[in-house]
């Protein structure tokens, strides 16, 4: 009689255990039926564990290991993952990867909202585009934020940039980009510089970019450098279409060769290095005869042009109420002299080392030149 009782115990608990899994099975069952009648625009492709909690009207799905899935177009993958089915919204941690078409995303933490088409990653950012073998770009940041419905695009903290294709590299604090218009600005110590034998440099206080049209506008503490110049100046505008920089707000030109402002001076690219460099109003000029000498030269006038060969200056153009004052320094081949002429025009040439190779004037005003020789 006991031995029955026993087994009818067991029975009965064994039944009940059936029940409870079938139970379980059965909540599991109606929960995914449920988050399949959502319509969720999500769609996963692996994930070591799942599981799904309902809390209050939101149905939470952790996912765990390997996750990989899609929402929207933007592939996913991390090590977690946690999927907001009625806010269409997840967040996601370790080793995550975006990708959409060409444009890839790498960090430590990302959160994406279906509603807003909107991502924001965190944590060790960086963000490649690869097209074809020679293109390539890369940005590393520590936040950033991809606004999709505006085609906003956002980075901050620490950004680094660097394009395969031109050789160029970027840092600053802060970065946007709009996708729709082609307009960017970068602030919090912007620097843009290209790297190889045409090597240039930009910084500024505000750096903007008009990618439709080519050009570039910095603003404030303005520092551009080469190998052959470097120029300040309130403001800068680039027009990429014409290989053009031209400096507003007391611009100012420093070289071996000399020191120059005026008020609006334009340099003109050519090949990637320059061409020549015009100065407008209020011209004047430093400069020595060797490398490395004194600047004790100096020239006034209305309008300059300093002209380049092979990244060397090899003509200098001076017109309109020309003012020079030229050194002529004792050597043993000459006599210490200083010459002022004022005139119409001047005109000077350079050799292979930079040193003027000849002066002409014209339409002389005032004073001469004078170069003696000892006997």
């Amino acid at each position: 009689m006991l031995a029955v009782m026993a087994l009818s115990k067991r029975i009965c608990l064994n039944k009940s255990k059936q029940l409870i899994i079938i139970f379980i099975l059965l909540f599991n069952v109606i929960s995914l039926v449920s988050l399949e009648s959502l319509g969720t625009p999500y769609r996963l492709i692996n994930s070591d564990h799942l599981q799904i909690n309902r809390l209050s009207d939101e149905y939470i799905t952790y996912l765990r290991g390997n996750v990989h899935f899609f929402y929207d177009d933007i592939e996913f993958k991390a090590d977690k993952a946690e999927i907001y089915e009625i806010q269409q919204y997840v967040k996601m941690t370790g080793n995550v990867i975006a990708i959409q078409d060409t444009l890839s995303i790498n960090c430590h933490e990302a959160q994406y909202y279906h509603l807003k088409e909107f991502l924001r990653v965190q944590g060790n950012v960086l963000i490649t585009e690869t097209g074809t073998k020679h293109t390539y770009k890369e940005v590393k940041a520590n936040v950033g934020e991809y606004d999709r419905l505006n085609g906003m695009f956002t980075l901050k903290g620490n950004i680094k940039a660097w394009a395969r294709e031109d050789s160029l590299h970027a840092t600053a604090g802060f970065a946007t980009y709009d996708l729709n218009t082609g307009y960017g600005y970068m602030i919090q110590k912007p620097i843009i510089w290209k790297a190889g034998q045409d090597s240039i440099s930009l910084s500024a206080e505000k750096i903007e970019f008009y990618n439709d049209i080519q050009k570039i506008v910095a603003s404030f503490d303005v520092v551009t450098k080469n190998k052959e110049l470097k120029a300040t100046s309130n403001f800068l505008i680039y027009y990429g279409t014409e290989e053009k920089l031209v400096y507003i707000g007391n611009p100012k030109v420093f070289s071996n060769f000399g020191d120059a402002k005026a008020d609006l001076i334009t340099a003109y690219l050519k090949e990637k290095q320059i061409d020549r460099v015009e100065f407008d109003n209020n011209c004047l000029v430093y400069f020595n005869t060797k490398e490395n000498e004194k600047k004790e030269n100096m020239v006034k006038s209305s309008q300059m042009k300093l002209f380049y060969e092979n990244g060397k200056p090899i003509k200098f153009n001076a017109d309109n109420n020309v003012e020079t004052y030229f050194v002529q320094n004792s050597t043993k081949k000459q006599t210490a002299m200083n010459n002022r002429v004022f005139s119409n025009k001047l005109r000077l040439t350079f050799d292979d080392e930079m040193q003027i190779n000849t002066i002409k004037l014209d339409t002389v005003t005032k004073g001469k030149y004078r170069f003696e020789r000892k006997d």
